[in-house]
């Protein structure tokens, strides 16, 4: 795939969640309620795969290892970048929660962006904080990686069991194809460049293939 044509993509996408944020911002309005939502989206096409990211939702690469792609939105993740808290410290902070920006609070949002190549066997996992901030890495790593390499089954019967007993979050493996998530917000691609959007509320989320 061309740089032009994954330019068009980046910017198709960049769009929608603009247009996003004003619509909840909208909505907000008019029911007078503080609305705002986060997004980690991934899309796979022709071996690339994209991110977009907003917010402290995540995603992670599954290979031989467990890596996290996005980086957390948050007060205390500024505050371990400068260095003036540990990941133990911020795990315990009363300003854990607290988003630097999310889609539909903010006028305009500033979406981090990865992108990379993927292939056969590499998976992706898409989470909620909810779900993230009552795993470490390692079991992470312990419950998908390892049973990944043996069969792709066994990976979803343990995403099964962590789903029963993590309820407040909601998480979703996807293996190389064309499609994306949303938290919180349904997305449909058709196509490479061309992107249709549907959003509702509630914790609902699509997948594309």
């Amino acid at each position: 795939m061309g740089e032009r044509r994954k330019r068009a993509i980046a910017k198709s996408l960049e769009s929608l969640i603009q247009e996003e944020n004003q619509m909840i911002s909208v909505y907000g309005k008019e029911k007078n309620l503080l609305l705002g939502t986060t997004v980690s989206a991934v899309l796979l096409i022709a071996g690339w795969y994209l991110i977009v990211h907003v917010g402290d939702s995540r995603v992670y690469g599954l290979t031989e290892d467990v890596q996290q792609l996005t980086k957390d939105q948050t007060y205390v993740q500024r505050e371990i970048d400068a260095g003036r808290l540990t990941k133990e410290q911020a795990r315990q902070h009363p300003r854990r929660n607290v988003l630097l920006q999310c889609v539909g609070v903010q006028e305009k949002i500033t979406p981090e962006w990865k992108s990379g190549v993927y292939y056969p066997g590499m998976g992706f996992l898409v989470c909620s904080d909810g779900f993230c901030n009552q795993l470490l890495d390692g079991e992470l790593e312990e419950r998908f990686c390892r049973n990944y390499l043996r069969a792709e089954w066994e990976m979803e019967e343990n995403l099964k069991e962590v789903m029963e007993q993590i309820k407040d979050g909601w998480r979703r493996i996807i293996f190389p194809r064309f499609g994306f998530l949303f938290n919180r917000a349904s997305v449909i691609g058709e196509g490479a460049a061309k992107v249709r959007k549907k959003w509702k509320g509630g914790g609902r989320c699509l997948r594309t293939v």
